[in-house]
């Protein structure tokens, strides 16, 4: 099996400006792959924003959310990827108008040719209304059988378990890692310097 090179971004979201958000996901994916990148991996709910969920009412995460596949935001991501050769990853607030809108923490893979794997956070906590997600996804990246965790499924052995028993050799861990005025998981903010 042959080295890949992937890339990681932590960035500082802009709450609900997916417009914006998606921008800073092409510019660090231009320079992913101008540096020989495969993949670039983006934090949980990177696009929508994660902790400004929790204080909005169910038509508000509604009109936030995006359709997977079909939304906007992953039209973008494809876009992304395609022109620039490189597997793209990111986090988004999934609505499934075939589940009665359910809504879903969802983390997308988007690969070059325009393929799109979703997983759907296992144990979603950040607003009551997410409904949490059933299942185990596997892709592959440049021969890699790849799957992902989003952040508290990635505390769960059991679930890293699973995935070797699946034959898992990439796994994602994307994060909404501290940085919050909370106090929950050791969070706190964190000074730019």
């Amino acid at each position: 099996m042959e080295k890949i090179k992937v890339a990681s971004v932590q960035m500082e979201h802009h709450d609900g400006d997916k417009d914006y958000n998606l921008s800073v996901v092409e510019k660090f994916s231009v320079r992913a792959a101008s540096q020989g990148a495969a993949a670039v991996a983006f934090p949980e709910c990177c696009i929508s924003s994660y902790m400004y969920l929790e204080g909005l009412s169910r038509p508000q995460l509604e009109e936030l959310a995006d359709e997977v596949p079909g939304g906007t935001s992953v039209d973008a991501l494809r876009d992304i990827a395609s022109t620039n050769k490189i597997h793209v990853l990111a986090g988004l607030l999934e609505i499934d108008r075939t589940e009665n809108n359910a809504l879903y923490n969802t983390y997308v893979a988007v690969s070059p040719d325009g393929k799109i794997t979703r997983y759907r956070k296992l144990h979603p906590f950040v607003h009551p209304e997410l409904s949490a997600g059933s299942e185990f996804v596997m892709w592959d990246i440049e021969g890699w059988k790849t799957s992902v965790l989003i952040c508290y499924d990635s505390n769960l052995p059991e679930n890293w378990r699973i995935l070797e028993l699946r034959g898992a050799q990439l796994v994602f861990a994307p994060h909404q890692t501290g940085g919050f005025d909370i106090p929950c998981a050791g969070m706190g903010t964190i000074s730019p310097e």
